[in-house]
């Protein structure tokens, strides 16, 4: 649930571990599905129309 308000408070999703690892791989490799499905609904807010 953190993701959640991290997001909320303009958290930057891109940035990348020193592995090259965002928030989104990493989520989706620990299977946590609800921080996936945060991350992606954020990015496509993100997205111009």
């Amino acid at each position: 649930m953190n993701s959640f308000f991290l997001l909320a408070a303009g958290a930057d999703p891109e940035v990348r571990d020193k592995h090259g690892n965002t928030a989104l791989s990493f989520a989706k490799d620990c299977g946590h599905e609800s921080v996936v499905q945060a991350l992606l609904a954020h990015a496509s807010q993100e997205l111009p129309a």
